[in-house]
């Protein structure tokens, strides 16, 4: 109990929690603040109930068994997709994900589940571990709105460094280094000598937390430059390029002709904007075909299948979608950056009424263009009608390979790079 009761445990889950307790909450629609801190009292405490009852249900019926001596945490499809060439190439290597509800996700088919078996013993203690926070922690306010996210990181994080005691993995590779259940692994692994390497899957903010990993491998300059400026960097650094673009470097697209415009867009964006923007297009470009693509995770329907195609993501990576267009519009996404390194225009048009501009920063660094309004969308239309640029070298400083032998070989490199590391 000692270690579970004093201020260096409340240093450890307050910083496991950086991003539920920053700014970045203020910054994401209602709807999405959900999936860090419930909103209103009565869906905290739902949660808390509901995962009660499934922590409840795992104490008593589930347990992890002999796990590999090699891991790869993910925690989405994405972070699957960008560490799964480690399977074929790596030697005793499985992937797990934290099983923490009752719901079933698409994703955990191509892992092993991570039970918390004993974090039904820390949802008893909770009340008792909450006075003590509130009275040691730095954020009482922000600690008192989102106790549901404290009560949440508690048993994760002490049946973490339980977990590990036990299967003694040598490495733990991670795609993911802000969310509770990861952080908690990172900080479990940290506090008991296991080595880290992170694989970078997007692109990161301002908001994210310290990197703090045996090995990190980034994509380029630019991530690296964030993460100095967020303060201290404890991990050796290696610039490796993106390992998910690979498979499409071969698809780059040098026409200078505009024949299809993509649009993308997220659970963030105004669906209704969204339409009205489709309607715009396809009555002042009726020579051009129109192809959309939604967020794996947002559920809304749409309804314009009579003006445009649809690219299914659950059918079809990010990268298929962008090697069928010319142009793409879209607004706060890290896909700039992917359509950028397939040479394919990239417009940032916006389609909400938030108040978050730039997120990324790749209208700051030339990344991208932009525009204000629908009438200044369409003449750049019209100008890249007659001749659409090159404009792949722009992604230099997020992907350091553009221009060097490495280009297309970022998998071969992170695995010499890990084998390395692990050896040491």
């Amino acid at each position: 109990m000692g270690k579970i009761f004093n201020r260096s445990s409340i240093r450890e889950i307050e910083d496991i929690l950086h991003i539920y307790m920053s700014d970045y909450l203020n910054t994401i629609p209602k709807h999405l603040k959900n999936g860090y801190s419930r909103n209103g009292l009565i869906k905290k405490i739902f949660f808390i109930v509901h995962s009660f009852l499934f922590d409840t249900y795992i104490f008593f019926y589930k347990k992890n068994k002999n796990l590999s001596d090699k891991w790869v945490f993910y925690l989405s499809m994405n972070n699957y997709d960008s560490t799964r060439f480690l399977e074929k190439e790596i030697k005793d290597i499985e992937f797990y994900f934290p099983k923490t509800n009752f719901h079933t996700s698409s994703h955990e088919k191509f892992g092993k589940s991570i039970y918390y078996k004993r974090k039904y013993l820390y949802d008893l203690l909770f009340p008792v571990f909450f006075i003590f926070y509130l009275i040691h922690c730095n954020t009482k306010k922000l600690a008192i709105e989102r106790f549901d996210s404290i009560y949440h990181c508690f048993g994760i994080y002490f049946e973490s460094i339980r977990i590990l005691k036990k299967q003694k993995p040598s490495v733990i590779i991670f795609s993911n280094d802000h969310l509770i259940t990861s952080r908690s692994l990172i900080k479990a692994a940290k506090t008991l000598n296991i080595k880290t390497v992170y694989i970078q899957h997007a692109s990161i903010s301002k908001f994210f937390p310290k990197l703090d990993f045996g090995l990190a491998l980034l994509d380029g300059k630019n991530t690296y430059d964030i993460y100095k400026n967020i303060g201290k960097i404890y991990s050796k650094v290696e610039f490796i390029g993106m390992p998910k673009f690979d498979d499409y470097c071969n698809l780059i697209n040098y026409s200078d002709k505009l024949t299809v415009i993509g649009i993308a867009y997220n659970e963030v964006d105004d669906i209704k904007i969204v339409a009205e923007l489709i309607h715009e297009l396809k009555n002042h470009f009726l020579d051009k075909k129109l192809i959309v693509r939604k967020h794996p995770n947002d559920t809304r329907i749409l309804n314009t299948e009579q003006l445009a195609s649809i690219s299914n993501p659950k059918e079809e990576s990010s990268f298929e979608f962008l090697k069928k267009i010319d142009l793409l519009i879209s607004c706060e996404s890290s896909i700039h950056l992917e359509a950028t390194l397939l040479n394919v225009v990239s417009v940032y048009y916006k389609l909400n009424n938030n108040n978050i501009y730039d997120y990324y920063g790749y209208i700051k660094n030339d990344l991208i263009e932009e525009v204000e309004d629908i009438k200044e969308l369409n003449l750049l239309i019209k100008k890249l009608s007659f001749s659409r640029p090159n404009v792949i070298n722009r992604a230099k400083y997020y992907n350091c390979t553009i221009n060097t032998p490495d280009f297309g070989n970022s998998k071969k490199l992170a695995v010499r790079k890990i084998l390395e590391y692990t050896k040491q």
